[in-house]
């Protein structure tokens, strides 16, 4: 994860970036993995250690999806684990500060592979919304830190 996190130190403090998107997407073979079985990760300790970070999502699909179909609970995930991750990039010290400064905001996106849609988490109504394109562009802050 050193290499992740030196990205966005390096993107955040030198290259003052003010927008972070978080993407995920459609059929994610991590995901997968995650909510499979353990055993399927022997010989990959990277991403074992990579789906460790993503275990609330685990926790939460499995309260969740109960009595729910497979298709259902893949989609609940790919959508948790974007949400987690922005929480999780939130615990860099300079995260939070331009965060709370008011210079880097946090963008939660969901990339649907099968039909190219694109959808962005809205914290006001708790759930992610297909961008739909309107010929003008407007900042919009899809997720702060409260």
């Amino acid at each position: 994860m050193l290499e992740i996190s030196s990205a966005i130190e390096f993107a955040v403090l030198k290259l003052k970036v003010t927008d972070i998107i978080v993407c995920g997407h459609s059929n994610c073979g991590a995901l997968q993995a995650l909510c499979g079985d353990e055993r399927e990760l022997e010989g990959m300790p990277h991403l074992r250690d990579w789906l460790n970070i993503a275990s609330s999502v685990k926790e939460t699909v499995a309260k969740v999806c109960s009595g729910f179909g497979t298709e259902y609970c893949r989609r609940i995930a790919e959508e948790e684990n974007i949400l987690a991750q922005l929480k999780n990039i939130q615990t860099y010290p300079f995260v939070a500060r331009t965060l709370n400064e008011g210079r880097l905001y946090l963008h939660g996106w969901y990339y649907k592979i099968e039909t190219g849609d694109v959808s962005a988490y809205n914290p006001n109504e708790e759930m992610f919304e297909v961008i739909v394109y309107s010929g003008t562009t407007t900042k919009q802050t899809i997720y702060r830190k409260d």
